[in-house]
C-alpha cells in the first residue's frame, strides 16, 4: 500500500463562511504521522515491495527501488528491519514517512510490506477526525474509498457525501487540491422520522458494525438514505401482514415495487426487543447472513427498524475494489467474540441430526478473487485439541450453503466455550502453495 501525503499546511484552522445557523463551515486539514501501531489498527492495504518490487509514489517522478541484503530490505544507503520508517522526498521537496514489515512468507505473507503512515486531521463539528487514504491511490479524501477515524471513540467511518458521526450527520465536500472540507449538519432533514423512526438505534448499530469491519481490517461502510427508506417499506409490509418474509405480494396490503425489491436484497430479523447492535450480533453469528456484512467490498447499507423488526440493505452502492489482501477471517483477529454459539439461520443450513446447539460458524473468505484461489481446507484448535466441526471446504460440504469455492466454514459440533482458539488454513492460489495461521478469542 502506498500512502501518499499531502503537503503541510500549518496549523488547524475553521473558518465559517457564513454566519446563519446552518451555513457551511470549511475546515483547513493539518499534516499528521501515525505511529505505525496506530496505523496498524486502523484497516489498510499493504502493498509488497522488495527487489524487483519498487515503491512508487504520487508526487515522485522515478520509483523508490530496493535490495534485500543480509542486514534486511535496502534502500540507497538505507538498510531497513521490521518496523523501521523510510523518509521519501517527494518531487516538491515534501517528505512521507513509510514503515515496513518483515512477513512470513512460508505463511503466504508477502518477504516485506511497505504501510504508510500519513493522515490528515480535523473536525467536523466539534469532532476531531483523522481522514486516511485507504485505497492507496496517494489521496486522503476520496468518497467511498479512503476513510475518516475518530480517535476518541474508535469509530470509523467512510468518506461520503452524509457522515454519521454519533447521533449527528453531516453532508460533506471534501476538496483534494485545496486540502479542506466543508461541513454542514443536516441531522433533521437526513434522519427525519419518516424514513428513520428509530434514529439513535440506526447509528448506534452502523458504528457497531463500523468498528467490528475494522477490528476485520476491512473499510468502513457508509448509510445510504434511499435504501433506509426502500427497508422501511418492506417493514411496514412485514408488519400488515404477519412474518418477516423476503417477498412481497401485489395484492398484499403495504406492497410497494421499492419495498419489494429491498425485501430481497436486504437481510431481516423480527423479535422482541430488536436492537439494531443485537440484531447485528446476531447476523453475524449465523452463516448465511454474516458475508454480507464483512463484505470488504461494499461501500453501503440501508437500515429500517420499528414494530420489533429490523432490515439491513445489503446490496446498494458501488462496490470498490479487493483483490489480492488475503483472506477476511471471522471471528477477527486478535478479537474477541462474546459468545460461541451459532445463532440459527432459516433455512437451517445445517444437514438432519445436527439440530442441536452448535458452535458460531468461523469463515474464511476471498472477496474479488475467487478464480485463483482454489484446495482451501481449514481445521480449527483449541490448544492441541483438533475441534470436531461441521465444514464446508474443498472436498467436503456438510452445510447447505451459498458458499463459493475460494471459502471454508467450520462449524464446531457443540458451542465454543472461552478461551483462544486457533485456525489453520491452506490453499493454493496461481500454482503457489499458501498456508496461515490465525487466532482469536471466544468470551467477555
Amino acid at each position: 500500500m502506498i500512502r501518499v501525503p499531502i503537503p503541510i499546511l500549518g496549523v488547524l484552522l475553521l473558518a465559517a463562511v457564513a454566519t446563519a445557523k446552518d451555513a457551511d463551515v470549511t475546515g483547513k486539514l493539518t499534516r499528521k504521522t501515525l505511529s505505525l501501531m496506530e496505523r496498524e489498527a486502523l484497516p489498510h492495504l499493504r502493498v509488497e515491495v522488495g527487489a524487483g518490487r519498487p515503491l512508487t509514489v504520487r508526487g515522485r517522478s522515478d520509483p523508490v527501488k530496493f535490495r534485500e541484503g543480509d542486514g534486511g530490505l535496502e534502500a540507497g544507503r538505507e538498510v531497513l528491519g521490521d518496523g523501521d520508517t523510510l523518509e521519501v522526498w517527494l518531487d516538491d521537496d515534501e517528505t512521507i514517512e513509510v514503515a515496513f514489515r518483515k512477513g512470513d512468507p512460508a505463511a503466504g505473507e508477502p518477504a516485506w510490506r511497505a504501510i504508510s503512515l500519513g493522515a490528515l486531521e480535523g473536525k467536523i463539528g466539534r469532532t476531531k477526525v483523522r481522514f486516511v487514504d485507504h485505497d492507496g491511490d496517494g489521496t486522503f479524501l476520496t468518497p467511498h474509498r479512503d476513510f475518516l477515524h475518530v480517535a476518541k471513540t474508535g469509530e470509523v467511518h467512510p468518506v461520503a457525501e452524509h457522515v454519521v458521526l454519533g447521533r449527528e450527520v453531516y453532508r460533506l465536500t471534501t476538496d483534494e487540491a485545496a486540502r479542506t472540507i466543508t461541513w454542514r449538519k443536516v441531522t433533521k432533514t437526513f434522519a427525519s422520522p419518516d424514513v428513520f423512526p428509530g434514529w439513535a438505534g440506526v447509528a448506534a448499530g452502523l458504528a457497531h458494525l463500523n468498528r467490528l469491519r475494522a477490528g476485520m481490517n476491512l473499510p468502513p461502510v457508509r448509510l445510504d438514505r434511499e435504501a433506509s427508506r426502500h427497508a422501511l417499506l418492506h417493514l411496514k409490509y412485514c408488519s400488515l401482514n404477519g412474518g418477516n418474509p423476503h417477498q412481497e405480494e401485489e395484492d398484499r396490503p403495504g406492497y410497494t415495487r421499492e419495498g419489494a425489491s429491498a425485501g430481497i436484497h436486504s437481510i431481516g430479523w423480527l423479535g422482541a426487543g430488536s436492537g439494531v447492535v443485537s440484531v447485528i450480533d446476531g447476523q453475524l453469528a449465523s452463516l448465511l447472513h454474516r458475508m454480507d456484512l464483512i463484505d470488504p467490498r461494499k461501500t453501503a447499507i440501508g437500515i429500517a427498524t420499528g414494530s420489533n423488526r429490523v432490515w439491513i440493505h445489503v446490496e446498494c452502492g458501488k462496490y470498490r475494489p479487493w483483490e489480492g489482501q488475503g483472506p477476511s477471517i471471522f471471528p477477527g483477529p486478535g478479537g474477541k467474540w462474546p459468545v460461541g454459539v451459532y445463532a440459527v439461520d432459516n433455512p437451517d443450513p445445517r444437514p438432519k441430526g445436527e439440530q442441536q446447539a452448535t458452535g458460531i460458524p468461523v469463515t474464511v473468505a476471498w472477496f474479488g478473487e475467487e478464480d485463483g484461489v482454489l484446495k482451501v481446507r481449514a481445521e480449527l484448535f483449541a490448544g492441541r485439541r483438533k475441534v470436531a466441526c461441521l465444514t464446508n471446504q474443498s472436498g467436503r460440504h456438510d452445510l447447505k450453503s451459498n458458499a463459493p469455492k475460494a471459502r471454508a466454514v467450520l462449524m464446531a459440533r457443540s458451542p465454543l466455550s472461552s478461551g483462544t482458539y486457533e485456525v489453520r488454513v491452506t490453499w493454493k492460489q496461481h500454482g503457489e502453495e499458501k498456508h496461515l495461521t490465525h487466532r482469536f478469542r471466544i468470551g467477555r
